[in-house]
């Protein structure tokens, strides 16, 4: 009995560690580049790289990066909180690379550019993304830039996707208007994973509240089908 109780305990460990795996997300999609300009105020949403709701990358003037989600300032060796970082690519196997915070990744922050690609672990996320620095201002200028990858966006959305719908403004901060829908429609809003963020019917005058969302891509899926791509600042 004591050994069929070791074995069963054993194959439980396996299938965890495979939903585990299975968790994993892989973002492959096309490059984007983010820049925060020196000296620009690091609250302002458009000098933050948000990743996820949990993640949302930012420098002050001077110091390192940082996740302003959970942190106000770097917190030693630590910060971005929520993030590891290796050396290499993901195409390179991410079980072959060798993760750690940013300061002992990149040994000296400040020559970041020079490092080449690099892998970011978002923990809790489970998501991995391929970036590459492309600057870094010393002193108190607060400057950096990077070139990192997207999710990857199912064909489902892309082949939905009707040009004939349509909203405006695009990006937009507070609310969307929706061109080539009915005023009775109910919606969806996707994230880029594909999951729903918000819902509900279109109002009279066909707006969108779309305050509470972080910034980022997002899918509108309206109830005739049509599926409109938007940026929330």
């Amino acid at each position: 009995m004591k050994k069929n109780y070791k074995l069963t305990t054993l194959a439980i460990a396996g299938l965890l560690s495979i939903g585990a795996t299975f968790a994993q997300t892989f973002w492959t999609g096309p490059v984007t580049t983010f820049t925060k300009q020196d000296g620009t105020d690091h609250t302002l949403t458009a000098n933050q790289d948000s990743l996820t709701a949990k993640v949302i990358i930012t420098r002050r003037s001077g110091g390192e990066i940082f996740n302003i989600v959970s942190e106000t300032v770097v917190t030693g060796g630590s910060s971005p909180a929520g993030t590891e970082w290796a050396i290499g690519t993901i195409a390179d196997g991410v079980e072959n690379l060798i993760f750690d915070d940013f300061r002992t990744t990149t040994k000296k922050p400040k020559n970041v550019v020079s490092l080449g690609n690099m892998v970011l672990h978002l923990i809790e996320d489970d998501i991995y993304i391929d970036i590459k620095f492309t600057s870094w201002s010393s002193g108190l200028a607060g400057g950096f830039s990077y070139e990192r990858s997207t999710p990857v966006v199912t064909n489902t959305i892309e082949t939905a996707q009707i040009e004939t719908t349509t909203v405006f403004p695009n990006p937009a901060t507070n609310s969307i208007q929706v061109e080539g829908a009915n005023s009775t429609e109910s919606y969806n809003i996707l994230d880029v994973l594909g999951n729903e963020v918000s819902n509900g019917i279109l109002a009279e005058n066909k707006q969108i509240d779309i305050q509470n969302l972080i910034t980022g891509i997002y899918f509108l899926k309206l109830e005739n089908g049509n599926i409109v791509k938007f940026i929330k600042e």
